[in-house]
């Protein structure tokens, strides 16, 4: 028998060797058919690229100016906007790196949900990925915490952060003066004025897959009607999450985990007086992302934690063939986040929330941390026990942080207010452009000059007004 396992298992590598063996031929096809467009491509950016896989890249010549002369994957309209916000960003703080007798440079970057390469499968790296000879390569979106899995990848400006640095004005306008209280230009950042509870996002509205239903804004206690429904000793004590049906990582990442779909469908299937078995089953395993585990840890204990699937636009069942009641119906807002006092961010494909977390740390309540092995790049500005608890990846220790947050009430709503005050700074844009200049600005100099060499335009003289 054992050694049936043995072979089961060689079988399996082999398979999955192949697999990534297939995929990187595919990514190598589409390597092939923008390398030719690159500008003088140094030896260690073409390893880079052919390694990597597809990567987009922005080439500046002092003929073309700036060009992106390759695009990765993560989409167009992604790619376009971290396009615009680097070349802004460049013009802005390494203006001497532009001039008529200057080299041409090219710049690496992603904005996948996570890394999607087949080097991020660890066997297939330590073969063919000499990950330590790369050129930077900036990511937008979430990257591994872990440093030497991609030693020069740079966890970078976060997609949905640079909607509210908005660098064509913050950046590219001379004549607009930004000031320490100076709002930011994406609403998912800023205190709504009234309470708008978003019925064009409930599951019937024909607009329900609008993006604009993922943002909720911050919570602002002034334009509550009943205030003391969210004083600390008042809150629900609960834990509560909606989100989409998504998969744990996604790519060629290890243990990464599929949606919930078939698990859904199977326990539809599943006769009535034996669906509480199969959900204790599944919870015990370790087959399920964390998302169905908390939507499933909710049925079985709807006194600790209210989670169901709330989906944008597909994944999961539809409420009319919900016949669990794993899909909620109707879109809540911050009037009914803000009443419960355990805050639940779960990690999707990228292994993260992007912009679902810092909403989360605005409330009264306490955040439970979603820890995975990836991060975005403000997470380093976050400490666990100081802005949140932190939540192990499988969401073993809720009942843990939960029973905590009860047995030390003044640290836990000490944690809270800690967090709250921290979003406050951080959603100004004098505060954001900080934050683009240490995880963005900062970097691009090994990039633009590997002399090191190089310095930006400090930040109080690019930004007299802050």
């Amino acid at each position: 028998m054992g050694g049936c396992k043995r072979h089961r298992r060689r079988t399996t590598a082999v398979v999955t060797s192949a697999v990534v063996a297939g995929a990187l031929v595919c990514y190598g096809t589409v390597f092939s058919i923008f390398e030719r467009g690159f500008f003088g491509a140094s030896d260690r950016g073409t390893r880079t690229r052919r390694e990597f896989g597809a990567l987009s890249v922005l080439s500046w010549t002092p003929r073309d100016g700036f060009r992106r002369v390759g695009r990765g994957s993560g989409g167009l309209f992604r790619n376009e906007i971290a396009r615009n916000h680097l070349m802004h960003t460049i013009e802005r703080y390494y203006p001497s790196r532009l001039t008529n007798a200057s080299a041409p440079f090219e710049v690496n970057f992603i904005v996948d949900d996570c890394p999607h390469t087949p080097c991020a499968d660890p066997r297939y790296r330590a073969k063919h990925c000499h990950v330590d000879q790369w050129e930077p390569i900036f990511a937008f979106g979430s990257a591994p915490k872990d440093a030497n899995v991609f030693p020069t990848m740079v966890s970078s400006t976060l997609v949905p952060l640079m909607y509210c640095v908005a660098a064509e004005q913050s950046l590219a306008n001379a004549s607009f003066v930004v000031t320490s209280e100076t709002e930011p230009a994406c609403d998912f950042l800023k205190y709504p004025a009234v309470i708008d509870n978003k019925p064009e996002c409930d599951a019937k509205s024909s607009k329900r897959g609008d993006s604009a239903c993922r943002y909720f804004g911050l919570f602002n206690l002034n334009i509550m009607p009943n205030k003391s429904d969210y004083e600390w000793d008042n809150l629900l004590k609960r834990g509560i999450w909606r989100g989409s049906d998504y998969p744990l990582y996604t790519g060629f990442w290890p243990n990464k985990k599929t949606n919930g779909l078939r698990f859904q469908q199977r326990l539809m299937r599943t006769n009535a007086s034996e669906t509480t078995r199969e959900i204790e089953a599944l919870l015990k395993g370790r087959e399920i992302g964390p998302r169905l585990r908390a939507v499933l840890m909710s049925k079985r204990h709807p006194e600790k934690l209210d989670a169901k699937f709330f989906n944008w636009g597909g994944g999961g069942p539809s409420p009319g063939r919900d016949t669990l009641d794993f899909v909620d119906t109707n879109h809540i807002e911050m009037d009914t986040f803000a009443r419960y006092k355990y805050q639940l961010d779960l990690g999707g494909g990228g292994g993260t929330t992007w912009s679902g977390l810092i909403p989360k740390l605005s409330v009264p309540g306490v955040l439970f941390h979603h820890e995975t092995m990836m991060k975005d790049s403000y997470f380093d500005t976050l400490k666990p026990y100081v802005h949140y608890l932190p939540l192990k990846e499988d969401l073993s220790n809720f009942d843990e942080l939960a029973a905590w947050v009860e047995a030390h009430p003044s640290e836990a709503k000490a944690i809270s207010d800690a967090a709250t005050a921290w979003v406050h700074e951080f959603r100004k844009l004098a505060n954001l452009l900080r934050y683009n200049y240490e995880v963005l600005v900062k970097p691009l100099a090994r990039a633009l000059d590997s002399s090191g060499e190089l310095r930006p335009i400090p930040f109080e003289i690019a930004h007299p007004g802050v």
